[in-house]
C-alpha cells in the first residue's frame, strides 16, 4: 500500500509518524487577460463596473462569448462567486445573456430593466392617482408625433404590404372582439410602421413604451368591441395618412388612438376638464 495519500485538498498528504502534512497546491493563473482588469489601490470601481469595461475594452459585440466564470474570476482578480453575483446583475439589465450549458454572451442591450421598471411603477400608479398612466399618454403621444417626418419620408409614398397585412389581421380580431390579437397586431403595427424612420433605436424605445403603456392601461380598463373597431379604423387612418405624406392628419389620428385611455384616467381620477394642455383633434388640424 502507498505510503502517500492524496489530500482532498488537491495535495499530497505524507505520513510523519501519527501525524499527516497537507501541501496545497497554487491554483496558477492561465488565462492571457489574468489581473488585467483588476481594481486599482484604493479604487471604489464596482465589479459589475470592471465586467463592463472589460467588454468595452475587448470591443465585444451583442451575441460574443464571455469568459467562463473561472477566467473571469481571473481576469477581474475577484472570486468566482462575485463574479458570478455581477452577471447576474448585468443579465437583469439585458447587458450580458446568460444561456444555461452553452456560456455566457453579450446581451442585446434592449430596454428590459427599463420596461419592467417602469411597468411596476405604472401599476403601483394604476391603484393610486394614475399620475404615471396620465405621463405614459403624454410620453407616447409625444414621442410619435415627433417621428411623423421620419415615418412619412421612410414610407415615401410607396405602401408597405407587411404593415397592409397586419391592419388586416387586425380588422378581424376586432370583428370577432379578440382583445388580444388586437393588441398583438397593434404592437406589430407600431413596430413596422417605426423601422420606416430609419433609426433602430427609436423603433426600440417605441416598443417599449408601448409595452408599458398597454400592460398599464389593461390594468384600468378593458376595451369593447366597439373600442376595438375603432382602434383598428385608427390605425388605418394613420397608416394611409403617413403613406400619403398628410402629416398633421396623420398627428390627428395619433391623439384619436389615445383619447379612449385619457378620458378614462380622467373619469377615474374626477378630472373631466380636459382643457389642461391636451389639443383636440380640431386644434392639432388648424
Amino acid at each position: 500500500m502507498s505510503d502517500r495519500r492524496t489530500s482532498l485538498y488537491g495535495g499530497s498528504a505524507s505520513p510523519c509518524g501519527d501525524c499527516v502534512h497537507f501541501e496545497r497546491k497554487t491554483h496558477m493563473s492561465t488565462h492571457p487577460d489574468a489581473g488585467g482588469w483588476a481594481a486599482p489601490a484604493g479604487d471604489r470601481e464596482s465589479l459589475t463596473d470592471r465586467l463592463k469595461r472589460y467588454i468595452l475594452d475587448k470591443r465585444m459585440l451583442s451575441g460574443d462569448p464571455l469568459p467562463s466564470e473561472t477566467d473571469l474570476a481571473e481576469i477581474l482578480s475577484a472570486s468566482r462567486s462575485s463574479v458570478r453575483e455581477a452577471l447576474r446583475t448585468l443579465a437583469a439589465l439585458d447587458i450580458i445573456e446568460i444561456r444555461h450549458g452553452h456560456g455566457t454572451f453579450v446581451g442585446q442591450m434592449s430596454f428590459a430593466g427599463t420596461i419592467e421598471s417602469l411597468i411596476f411603477k405604472g401599476l403601483l400608479s394604476s391603484q393610486g392617482d394614475l399620475e404615471v398612466i396620465d405621463d405614459l399618454i403624454d410620453l407616447r403621444e409625444a414621442f410619435d408625433i415627433a417621428l411623423t417626418d421620419h415615418v412619412m419620408a421612410g414610407l415615401a409614398q410607396t405602401p408597405d404590404p407587411d404593415i397592409e397585412e397586419t391592419l388586416a389581421d387586425m380588422d378581424l380580431h376586432a370583428a370577432a372582439n379578440n382583445a388580444a390579437g388586437v393588441e398583438s397586431a397593434e404592437k406589430r403595427f407600431h413596430e413596422q410602421l417605426l423601422g420606416h424612420a430609419g433609426n433602430k433605436l427609436a423603433t426600440q424605445l417605441g416598443t417599449a413604451l408601448w409595452q408599458v403603456h398597454t400592460t398599464v392601461a389593461n390594468t384600468i380598463r378593458t376595451p369593447s368591441q366597439e373600442e376595438l373597431l375603432a382602434t383598428a379604423k385608427i390605425h388605418r387612418t394613420m397608416y394611409v395618412m403617413a403613406l400619403h405624406s398628410r402629416g398633421r392628419r396623420y398627428q390627428a389620428a395619433i391623439l384619436d388612438r389615445y383619447e379612449p385611455l385619457r378620458g378614462q384616467v380622467e373619469k377615474l381620477t374626477g378630472n373631466t376638464d380636459s382643457a389642461g394642455g391636451h389639443p383636440t383633434t380640431e386644434q392639432t388640424l388648424r
